[in-house]
């Protein structure tokens, strides 16, 4: 990924000798602000498949039991020594079509890189 400063250099240069409105210009750089933004809020969340549902657990129930095998995975078999902030199942849960497990989304609170 390009450094800001480099893709504004990109850009003045795509512009040649300058006939461009600088409110583009910041519209465009607000882009970029809110785009890294974005990206940088979903940097710690990790999607699992095929992690099981259990149909005659109540929800909270379901979190716990999710949370504490995501613990699991995490940091005793990957020893990764990282803490759950949020997990959710996503997608909608229908009792009678309930041949595979909803995916499952997590946030962990650190992650070094």
């Amino acid at each position: 990924m390009d450094s800001f400063e480099t893709r504004l250099e990109k850009l003045e240069k795509s512009l040649g000798n300058g006939t461009c409105d600088k409110n583009i210009i910041k519209y465009i750089i607000r882009e970029d602000k809110a785009e890294e933004r974005d990206r940088e809020s979903r940097r710690h969340n990790v999607v699992v498949n095929s992690l099981p549902n259990d149909v005659n657990e109540n929800i909270e129930g379901q979190k716990d039991r999710d949370t504490r095998e995501v613990n699991n995975i995490l940091n005793k078999t990957l020893n990764l020594n990282v803490k759950v902030e949020k997990i959710i199942r996503l997608g909608t849960f229908y009792l009678t079509t309930h041949q595979r497990p909803r995916r499952l989304r997590f946030t962990v609170s650190q992650f070094e890189d």
